[in-house]
This record gives C-alpha cells, sequence and structure tokens, in this order.
C-alpha cells in the first residue's frame, strides 16, 4: 500500500508489541501447532522474566537504516517518544517522557550505546534491573505462581542474578557466586527508585 501511495521510501514502519505473550493464550494449543510465543525466553507477560518482556522490534527507514542490519544495545519500547522527537528537531517539555531515551544513532548504527539499565516491573510490582547483560532481580514478597493462569512470576525473597549472554533463558541463579554485581545492580536499581537519577522510576511494565 506505501508503495502504491509512492510513500515507501519516505515512511518509517516500525513492527513491535507492548510485552510477551498473555498467559491467558493457549499455550500447549499454540505450542503444538508449532509456535512458542516465547520461544527460548523464560516466562510471559505479568512476570518479571525475558519471555515476559522482550518483544520483536523491526524497523523500516529507507535511506537511513540498512535493511539486514541489527541493532544490539539496551532499548526500550517507551524510548520511541524521545526518538522521534530526536529525529523532528523537537525539544520535550520539562518533565515529559521522563523514562524515554533517544535511540536514533543507535537504531542507525552510528553509536554503540544504548541505556545504561532498563528496569522491568511485574504484576505484583516487583522489580529487575539489567545493563543488557547482567540482569538483577529483587527480592520480592509476591506470590512464586499465578495460580489462575499457572505461570511463574520470579517473585522469591531471594536475590536473582543472571547473565543473559551465557544464560538467556534464565534458569541458573548467579546471585550467591557474585555477590559484588548483585550489590553494584541493587544500588543503580535504588537509585532509580528512590529518584537519586533526577527522575522518576522508568521502566517496562507488564
Amino acid at each position: 500500500k506505501l508503495e502504491e501511495k509512492g510513500i515507501a521510501d519516505n515512511t518509517i514502519v516500525i513492527f513491535t508489541s507492548d510485552n510477551g505473550c498473555s498467559p491467558v493464550a493457549n499455550f500447549p494449543q499454540l505450542i503444538a501447532g508449532g509456535h512458542n510465543p516465547s520461544s527460548i525466553y523464560r516466562g510471559w507477560k505479568a512476570d518479571i522474566w525475558e519471555g515476559g518482556h522482550r518483544i520483536p522490534f523491526v524497523i523500516r527507514w529507507p535511506g537511513h537504516i540498512p535493511a539486514g542490519t541489527v541493532c544490539t544495545q539496551t532499548a526500550c519500547l517507551t524510548d520511541l517518544f524521545a526518538t522521534f522527537a530526536q529525529m523532528l528537531n523537537q525539544a520535550l517539555p520539562e518533565g515529559a517522557a521522563p523514562d524515554s531515551r533517544p535511540m536514533k544513532a543507535a537504531w542507525m548504527g552510528k553509536e554503540k550505546k544504548g541505556r545504561d539499565y532498563l528496569v522491568l516491573q511485574n504484576a505484583q510490582n516487583n522489580l529487575s534491573i539489567t545493563d543488557g547483560r547482567w540482569k538483577y532481580v529483587r527480592p520480592g514478597k509476591g506470590p512464586a505462581y499465578n495460580k489462575t493462569v499457572n505461570i511463574e512470576l520470579g517473585n522469591s525473597m531471594e536475590p536473582q542474578l543472571y547473565d543473559l549472554k551465557k544464560d538467556v533463558g534464565e534458569k541458573n541463579n548467579l546471585a550467591k557466586e557474585q555477590p559484588k554485581r548483585v550489590q553494584q545492580l541493587s544500588t543503580e536499581l535504588e537509585k532509580v527508585v528512590d529518584g537519586r537519577y533526577g527522575l522518576p522510576l522508568y521502566l517496562d511494565c507488564y
């Protein structure tokens, strides 16, 4: 349709989603049909795991983003706001979109740096923080499972730490083996929570 209208080369097209697949979906039926919505990732929408938060993000921008390229920087869907403002040379009003970061240069392959951190939240308001490789899940008092849809939520009274580079399925909790990294990420998370960065909490909600 864009080609038919003659605007294909001057239109940005983005294919994405707001979160992982909802646990009310019939997973056995989907998997039996050859489709696992979470692929290699653990979890679903409403939990703290990557399957609940990682989303597809495909962008087509002729003349600016070479076809077939991949951006591996840490980013969030909320970053669209600041990125579009950046593209349009528009300054955001004071206090607007505090959880959004401009990503134009990363998208175009001109910058290797994305977000320093991304904070995620599950349905019980428990939080995790990731720098793209390491992910720390703060101890939470919520239920371990949602019995209604029979999914684990990631809540635990013990700290959790996962190396997403080597263990993207979040199977091996390294918190006891990496106490210094747990402390570092925990400190960064608390800075975000209590506003010591001068910003309110930024996160990718469930």
